[in-house]
Parts: C-alpha cells; sequence; structure tokens
C-alpha cells in the first residue's frame, strides 16, 4: 500500500472585482466658478488598503479629477472627470487718457481695456454719460491677447460738459469689478463758470422762496 500524503493548503481569495469608486462635484453642472470646488469622492474594496472617503479641492484654472485605482489581486478601475474652470481673480482694468476728476480743454481720447482669461463680453458694459443728457454705451474688440479694448476718439462728438465714464466687467464665473471715472470737457473757456454761477444763483433764488 502507498502511504497516505497530507498538503495543507493556505486559504486564499479570488477577486476578479475592481474597487468600487463614486464621485460627487460640488457645482458640476457649471463649467466656471469663482467658488471653491469641491470633489467628494468614496473608494471601497473588500482587497484594498485605503479605502474610505476622500476630498479634493480643484485648482484655480482648468482642474479635473483623475483616478486610478488597483486592490491586492491586481483589479483597476479608472475615473476621469470633465474639466472645470475655477476662476477667482476679478478682471484688470486699465484706463488710459483720462484721469478722474480732471479737466480738458481740447479733444479726449480714452482708451479702456479689460483683461481676463474668462472675459464676459456680453456683460461687460462700458457707459460715457454727461450732464447735458448725451450718453453713449460703448463697445470694444477682444484682441489677440485676450483683453477687450475699446477707444474712444472724442472729437466733436462729445460736446463741451461734465462726464462720467462708468464700465462693469464681469468674468465667466461671475466676478465683477466696476468704477467711474468724473471728468470735465471744456473748449471754450469760461463757458462752466457762467453755467455754475446761473445754477448758484438760482438755488439761492430757490431758498429765499
Amino acid at each position: 500500500y502507498g502511504r497516505e500524503a497530507r498538503v495543507d493548503i493556505d486559504e486564499f481569495c479570488i477577486d476578479t472585482t475592481a474597487p468600487d469608486i463614486s464621485v460627487t462635484i460640488d457645482d458640476e453642472e457649471y463649467l466656471y466658478t469663482n467658488q471653491p470646488r469641491i470633489a467628494h469622492i468614496r473608494i471601497y474594496d473588500d482587497n484594498l488598503d485605503g479605502c474610505g472617503e476622500y476630498e479634493y479641492v480643484f485648482e484655480e484654472g482648468e482642474d479635473k479629477v483623475e483616478l486610478s485605482v488597483a486592490d491586492k489581486a491586481g483589479n483597476v478601475i479608472q475615473y476621469e472627470s470633465e474639466t472645470y474652470i475655477q476662476d477667482y481673480t476679478l478682471p484688470t482694468v486699465y484706463v488710459s487718457g483720462i484721469e478722474n476728476d480732471a479737466h480738458y480743454n481740447s479733444n479726449v481720447i480714452m482708451d479702456i481695456s479689460f483683461e481676463d482669461a474668462n472675459i464676459d463680453i456680453d456683460n461687460t458694459r462700458v457707459t460715457l454719460k454727461g450732464k447735458a443728457g448725451d450718453e453713449y454705451e460703448i463697445y470694444g474688440v477682444l484682441d489677440e491677447d485676450g483683453r477687450y479694448a475699446m477707444l474712444v476718439e472724442d472729437k466733436k462728438r462729445c460736446s463741451d460738459d461734465y462726464y462720467e465714464l462708468s464700465f462693469e466687467a464681469y468674468d465667466m464665473a461671475g466676478n465683477v469689478i466696476s468704477d467711474t471715472y468724473s471728468f470735465t470737457i471744456n473748449r471754450r473757456a469760461g463757458l462752466f463758470k457762467i453755467a455754475d454761477r446761473i445754477r448758484e444763483l438760482f438755488n439761492t433764488f430757490s431758498d429765499n422762496v
């Protein structure tokens, strides 16, 4: 008779299932945001060290979530989100040709431009308004450097008056910057002094009535 042989076999596990990953992203319906965007990540597998829940904060600019997870059996799962744009920076404004509270006795050329990688042209406004009632909405062009620029060459278009140049610039993430410049165009010396004197006399008369 042959001898009985005994073989001890260690327990082992057959694992053909890849790890489970679930990812939810704040404001995932919006391509642009000016708020911190966070990805909430859950990883689970019976044969994986490091299971748990994690958070990833998207970096400013274009960013996405990319994951590659392997368990001890070598099963791999990969995940890649859409690319989103985070923008926490206000548009930059450049104004030349005028200064706030300045007085000009000749034609004025104003150069206004906005710099932002994600400028929202449709919601960016520049308005030039005079106290006499003249009002102009100014439109610009997007140059190859990404600046939305507008050149206002006065010549005879703007009459002598007190003016306010107002702008409101948005980017696609909703960041907004606004300001107003006040200035005077007075090509005919003394005109405003006379007008101001008449207004002063009228106000004095009204106060005494």
